[in-house]
């Protein structure tokens, strides 16, 4: 497409990074001088079909679907034979479609620009009806579509099975365990119907109607399955013994071509399925039970996507599904080496950056793979890199262990950076939209002390004589942002009338072009853990809000017993900002329930030039003597975020439109 695109986003708010697929798909529109995206919410009755429609109906040129399989099969279905494009957020759990397409799954920056700026492919969808057993008999179900596959026996009730918690927290491994029961069960008695030729009886364990090959875990589930090929895939799966599961799986994992027993493979335009006994069925992950027929067809080219650009991306991405070799990786380096260093940065862009550094290993006695791509991308091509691609290889790298090999890169990619590159990549990096925040880069992950003394160097001879204009925010959660503990106004977790748009207006600052958003940081009590389970809950109660990109730093189980303690865990994390953003001024925003003004008046004490303002919400009561003592010390209690938005406004922390949206949604609250 030239010129403007009408984009609409057809997002499901509850998934992980669903706020900052939608800031950032707003901030690259922008970029574009494209229209707003339309923004469409997915609720559990109207999981996004509703929206889709409504989205074509009002024009829009591209739809962008933000969520896991289930949502973008919603979406995927109405826009199949319409030509208009589909760009594709994996925001869910398994992201199947996502992974058989070779997009990225881990990083929105990533998964936004192949959506928006993607090449187009026309791909093939599944349509699917079942026939199932109600209360009053059989019941034929309306058309159903599906994108990666129909499964009907023991791996569809394995699916059932899954609880939707647990798959929350664990990803795919959330499969393992009812898998894993299942394996023993009896082979079911089935028929099957191929291309319109005559019903064979046969029994499996499974039987699996494919559109894709890939599935969690890199497993293929069909080698030759393709997307675009216009046929679908049957996989007959019937182990004669518990014995056989093994060479299964090693196939699947493996991908080698050899036949094993229990394990069958055809392709088809249509297949249909028969049972006697009801039978659970999963489409792309949502199981259905008692169904007694299947009837499955495929729709060739008729759903166009968007997709990497280039060819470069593709070559990698294939070469990343499923069990990565030695021979694999050279391929992948000597794809990155050939390609050109004008088009690298784009190429990178295209990919899962997370996944290819796990993917490339440094092995014994060698060759050391790994190494060998940190020193292409961090040392020898680091300046065709744009400061973005940097910052999210800096995020890929602190994923998960943090060998010293990583620790080494991280450290030569922030030294160097300079300026304004230095701070956007530090914004960057802190507002990435997860546990994997700069925070925890330099002060977790980072187990060398002589490296971490090294970056936080680079970053504070760097801002000397660099003041910025953004502001940090540094923001408590309970009775600030959520009614929590001691403010009896409001019903348990009710959202402050005005916060969220004070927040948003000291983001974007006092000037009349908005600041760099990603300014904000919440700094809680709340204990943390090594995996960073506490701050992903806090960050998901936060999602739905509508708040800029943001951190979260936490405490630490001891911290909690006292406000003493409470306070001094919000001090090392102050501490801890300073030293990362030295050359920004700070906003802390608090209340009189526990310790924040003590923590306020801290801060003022240990550094009244980095400290520009102290806000501290009023929920536990006081007298005009205390408020008043307070001011003088440059402590500003407020009563409702109005009265926080003025004060901000006269010190120049807001502009005039900011104040006056915090004040509306204030009033608003107040006649509603």
């Amino acid at each position: 497409m030239t010129g403007t695109t009408q984009v609409a986003a057809v997002l499901n708010p509850a998934a992980d990074h669903a706020w900052a697929a939608q800031a950032e798909l707003q901030r690259v529109c922008r970029l574009l001088e494209w229209p707003d995206p339309d923004i469409y919410y997915t609720t559990v009755t109207e999981p996004g079909a509703r929206q889709a429609r409504a989205a074509l109906r009002e024009g829009a040129q591209l739809v962008v679907v933000g969520g896991g399989d289930g949502t973008v099969r919603q979406v995927a279905g109405v826009l199949a034979g319409t030509g208009v494009p589909l760009g594709i957020l994996p925001l869910g759990t398994a992201n199947l479609f996502a992974r058989n397409l070779g997009l990225a799954r881990s990083d929105v920056t990533e998964m936004v620009q192949a959506a928006l700026l993607g090449q187009t492919r026309h791909l093939d969808i599944g349509l699917v009806r079942y026939v199932q057993l109600g209360p009053a008999g059989p019941v034929e179900s309306p058309p159903h579509h599906f994108l990666v596959l129909v499964g009907a026996g023991h791996d569809a009730a394995t699916v059932a099975d899954t609880r939707q918690a647990l798959k929350r927290w664990v990803s795919w491994l959330a499969y393992f365990e009812p898998g894993a029961r299942r394996l023993t069960k009896a082979l079911l008695p089935l028929r099957v119907e191929v291309d319109g030729g005559r019903r064979e009886d046969l029994s499996a364990w499974s039987l699996l109607v494919s559109n894709c090959g890939l599935i969690p875990a890199g497993i293929k589930v069909a080698a030759d399955a393709e997307v675009d090929d216009g046929l679908l895939d049957l996989v007959h799966v019937a182990p004669p013994t518990v014995a056989h599961w093994a060479p299964i799986a090693l196939k699947g994992l493996l991908g080698f071509r050899r036949e094993v027993p229990g394990l069958s493979y055809r392709q088809a335009r249509t297949v249909k399925v028969f049972s006697e006994e009801p039978v659970v069925i999963q489409i792309d992950g949502d199981p259905h039970p008692d169904i007694l027929e299947l009837d499955c067809t495929v729709l060739p080219g008729q759903l166009t996507v968007r997709t990497a650009r280039s060819t470069q991306a593709s070559t990698i991405s294939t070469l990343m599904r499923g069990w990565t070799g030695r021979g694999a990786e050279r391929r992948i380096l000597r794809v990155l080496r050939h390609t050109p260093p004008e088009e690298l940065d784009a190429v990178l862009g295209e990919v899962d950056l997370e996944a290819l550094v796990r993917k490339l290993d440094d092995h014994r006695p060698g060759p050391d793979h790994r190494s060998a791509l940190l020193d292409l991308l961090v040392r020898e091509r680091r300046q065709v890199l744009t400061v973005a691609r940097l910052a999210q290889l800096a995020t890929a790298l602190h994923r998960g262990p943090t060998p010293r090999s990583h620790e080494l890169a991280i450290r030569d990619l922030v030294l160097s950076l300079r300026g304004e590159e230095l701070e956007e990549f530090k914004s960057m990096v802190n507002s990435s939209g997860s546990y994997h925040d700069l925070d925890h880069l330099v002060f977790d992950d980072i187990g060398d002390d002589e490296l971490r003394t090294q970056i936080l160097a680079h970053i504070a001879a760097e801002a000397v004589g660099r003041a910025s204009a953004d502001l940090r925010i540094l923001c408590d959660i309970d009775d600030t942002v959520l009614c929590m503990l001691h403010d009896r106004r409001y019903p348990r977790g009710t959202v402050y009338p005005g916060v969220v748009e004070f927040l948003l207006a000291l983001d974007h600052g006092a000037a009349r072009e908005p600041g760099r958003p990603g300014d904000l940081t919440f700094i809680t009590a709340r204990p943390s853990d090594p995996r960073g389970l506490v701050e992903s809950y806090t960050r998901n109660g936060l999602a739905e809000l509508g708040l800029p990109p943001h951190s979260v730093m936490t405490g630490h189980i001891l911290n909690v017993a006292t406000k003493g303690r409470i306070a001094e865990r919000k001090m090392a994390n102050f501490d801890r900002s300073r030293l990362l953003f030295p050359e920004c001024q700070v906003v802390f925003i608090g209340d009189n329930g526990q310790a924040d003004v003590e923590v306020g008046r801290a801060m003022l004490a240990r550094d009244p030039e980095h400290v520009r303002a102290v806000f501290i919400h009023h929920v536990s009561p006081v007298g005009p003597d205390v408020r008043a003592s307070l001011a003088a010390e440059g402590i500003w209690l407020f009563d409702t975020y109005a009265d926080a938005a003025a004060r901000a406004h006269e010190l120049g922390l807001i502009s005039e439109q900011g104040f006056e949206q915090v004040r509306a949604a204030v009033e608003a609250t107040r006649s509603g």
